[in-house]
């Protein structure tokens, strides 16, 4: 059976060679400015997901948002979308991938807690994103 797209990249359920990233791909920064974001600013995130195969990079993007999003003060749930059916909704054919208000922020890239703050917050401020 032949697979394109995320089907590719998710097959395998947590088989981390499924992963976009090389398990030892080196941490991304994110270049922006340290901003604070505002409670407003805040209130304004509907939605957060982490979207990936369930691999330990997938759950690390995962904990580390979930940090994230704590350092902002954001009250939204962050949902992790390890299901290769909801995910293909969502079009992402990189994984791990962080989707914020139904925008993809980034993919396949590895980013600690303090610039997926920032990354966050250039978006919300600015609707900058890593895709």
């Amino acid at each position: 059976m032949a697979f394109t797209g995320l089907e590719q990249s998710l097959v395998g359920g947590v088989d981390e060679r499924a992963c976009s990233l090389d398990e030892n791909a080196p941490l991304a920064t994110v270049d922006a400015a340290d901003e604070e974001m505002t409670e407003q600013e805040a209130a304004s995130i509907s939605s957060i997901l982490v979207i990936g195969n369930g691999c330990r990079l997938c759950h690390e993007m995962y904990r580390e948002t979930l940090q994230a999003t704590s350092m902002l003060g954001i009250a939204c749930d962050v949902k992790h979308v390890t299901d290769v059916q909801e995910a293909k909704q969502y079009n992402i054919t990189r994984n791990p991938a962080l989707m914020v208000n139904g925008v993809v922020l980034c993919a396949a890239l590895r980013l600690r807690s303090n610039d997926l703050a920032k990354l966050i917050t250039a978006f919300v401020k600015h609707g900058k994103t890593m895709c």
